[in-house]
């Protein structure tokens, strides 16, 4: 039978979200919720689907909505229900206000209109649903006795079942040297078929002798991963296959691999690979300069502090807001530069006054240019300053996640850690920022989710793996826990925690 769902405004900062169910149910949004939403500062994405949704109810017309409601595309009635009559919120008053006396107005009304519609549903009327994002204000909903449910169409799946972007089959020596003769094979080979294996897989070939070889998927047939590629990182080798796959795929060039996404546990070198990557393809710092593919490396991490968020809310430098956030890209920064014989670089602010740099740094529109603490070690191989004199010289920068409307970055090799910590609907502005020859990756663990109202199934790193997962365009490497090239120790801890 159809049901009548009644959306929080969670639900409604999604684009299109009243056209996510059945054809056969209704869809009401509570009058406390377009005034919630007519209030709404957020996200600027949600703030835009905030104000569609709103632009959408003006065209219908209110009446309309009210008395008959909308038939959508997909067959579903849209109508917009006033607050539960006076009477009815007085009966039910004990039941919504005692037990729950810190609720905002706008749940109170919530709460009370689903009570009502349950009392007067109609016969061909199933139940009636409360739809938020919000776990307590689903708890809250059960002790009333009011059915409520998350967002289906807001859940990607569970961590165990999101897209890895790899797999490993077992097959015959046979195939393993036929492999190697012919640099490539065919699906039928592998007994595999276009439909279960998605463009752009990376494929591990292991036999029962544990021979192994690695190759990747490329719409037609599975070809060898060759080390040419893996080999422009001169002087840092991978590790485990995750990261073989992992530097193929940031070393492919950028008109055809703009998008890398790479998900794993902490301490797989996801940010370490990333940055390698970039630097030995990056101007001014590649031993192969000719040959070097981008301008400047940049790099971001979210803001995890609502507060801080605020950029001209908190005191102090821009460097001073995001140090907490980048501490972990600039170590890894650090000891790449510092510590590698071929990276070399001869800084053109050397020469400068602390006047003139500061003054550049000032000036360089909203990014963070500045020197990691760590940057100054005694024990470097290169100029003790090696890292500042990059960031100094804009070839490698930090920049704010939120500030990057309005941007485009061309030649730009750029990492975004911690993707796991941004919002499903800020991905859209971030991803179209990329512009002619640049590559942006977005590295992070889904199950190390630790922003508000964000969680291992709805974040913005398996957001962006699961709507890009088999596309032309992008690459994808999901480490798994047993590839972390930390202290054996550190994954032992791992396995007790």
């Amino acid at each position: 039978m159809a049901k009548e769902f009644v959306l929080g405004m969670e639900a409604l900062l999604i684009a299109n979200a009243t056209e996510q169910f059945d054809s056969d149910n209704t869809v009401i949004i509570p009058m406390a919720t377009i005034e919630e939403l007519e209030t709404y500062e957020g996200y600027p994405e949600e703030t835009k689907n905030a104000k569609a949704v709103l632009k959408m109810l003006r065209e219908i017309g209110i009446n309309k909505l009210i008395n008959e409601g909308f038939t959508q595309r997909n067959g579903s009635l849209l109508k917009v229900a006033l607050d539960a009559p006076k009477e009815h919120n007085y009966r039910n008053k004990k039941a919504v206000d005692l037990p729950f006396s810190n609720l905002s107005n706008y749940d109170k009304r919530r709460f009370a209109l689903c009570k009502y519609l349950q009392e007067n549903k109609p016969d061909n009327i199933d139940n009636v649903i409360l739809i938020s994002m919000s776990d307590s204000t689903r708890l809250r909903a059960d002790y009333l006795k009011i059915k409520a449910e998350e967002p289906k169409f807001r859940l990607f799946p569970v961590l165990e079942e999101q897209y890895s972007g790899q797999i490993t089959l077992e097959v015959t020596p046979d195939i393993i040297n036929k492999f190697y003769d012919k640099k490539k094979c065919n699906l039928s080979d592998l007994k595999l078929s276009t439909a279960e294996i998605p463009l752009n897989t990376f494929i591990t070939l292991r036999d029962y002798y544990g021979h192994s070889a690695l190759g990747i998927y490329n719409g037609t047939q599975v070809s060898m991963l060759y080390d040419s590629a893996i080999n422009l990182t001169h002087g840092f080798k991978p590790l485990n296959k995750s990261q073989s796959f992992l530097l193929h795929a940031l070393t492919a060039s950028p008109s055809t691999i703009p998008i890398v996404i790479v998900k794993g546990a902490a301490g797989t070198g996801k940010t370490f690979c990333s940055l390698v990557a970039g630097f030995a393809q990056t101007k001014k710092l590649s031993w192969n300069n000719n040959s070097a593919l981008y301008n400047r490396v940049l790099v971001s991490a979210p803001m995890l502090d609502e507060k801080v968020r605020k950029i001209g809310a908190v005191k102090g430098s821009l460097e001073e807001k995001l140090n907490p956030y980048t501490a972990g890209i600039l170590d890894n920064a650090n000891e790449i530069l510092n510590f590698n014989k071929y990276f070399k670089y001869k800084s053109s602010t050397r020469t400068q006054s602390e006047d003139e740099k500061k003054q550049k740094r000032k000036n360089n529109n909203h990014e963070l240019i500045s020197t990691n603490p760590s940057a100054s070690t005694t024990q470097s191989s290169l100029k003790p300053d090696v890292l500042r004199d990059i960031m100094d010289d804009g070839v490698f920068r930090i920049i704010s996640l939120d500030l990057l409307r309005g941007r485009t970055f061309t030649n730009a090799y750029y990492i975004v850690d911690e993707a796991q910590n941004i919002r499903p609907e800020e991905m859209k502005t971030l991803l179209t920022r990329i512009g002619k020859g640049s590559k942006i990756i977005l590295s992070g663990d889904p199950s190390q989710t630790d922003a508000k109202g964000l969680n291992e199934r709805y974040n913005g790193l398996t957001y962006a793996s699961e709507l890009l997962k088999s596309k032309s365009f992008c690459y994808q490497i999901g480490f798994e826990e047993e590839e972390s090239v930390r202290s054996p120790f550190v994954k032992e801890i791992l396995k007790l925690f």
